[in-house]
């Protein structure tokens, strides 16, 4: 007898799909066929989380400018010298500091 690889999957979204399960091992298949079952289809996935990557986007760019102006900030209180080094290393740099 065959051990069964494509595995039919009724998505949450309404979909249906025929998925090879064969990269998975044959005893773990039905489990994951079952977790599939409980996701929505691939397309919808994508289609419900595409404005979310803008919204992470804008949300890293904020996120770089208030620790840039943080790390201004303790650079002065403190009176650091600038940071010297390569254009990837000296904003780590002053991230780092930050954090700490």
């Amino acid at each position: 007898m065959a051990v069964k690889t494509i595995w039919p999957i009724d998505h949450t979204c309404g979909h249906d799909a025929d998925r090879d399960l064969s990269d998975r091992p044959a005893g773990r298949r039905a489990g994951f066929a079952e977790w599939l079952a409980r996701q929505e289809c691939t397309d919808c996935w994508r289609a419900s989380n595409e404005g979310d990557e803008q919204d992470k986007a804008a949300w890293l760019k904020a996120k770089h400018a208030e620790e840039q102006t943080a790390s201004e900030a303790w650079s002065e209180q403190y009176r650091m010298p600038p940071l010297e080094g390569t254009e990837r290393a000296v904003p780590w740099g002053c991230a780092v500091v930050t954090r700490s």
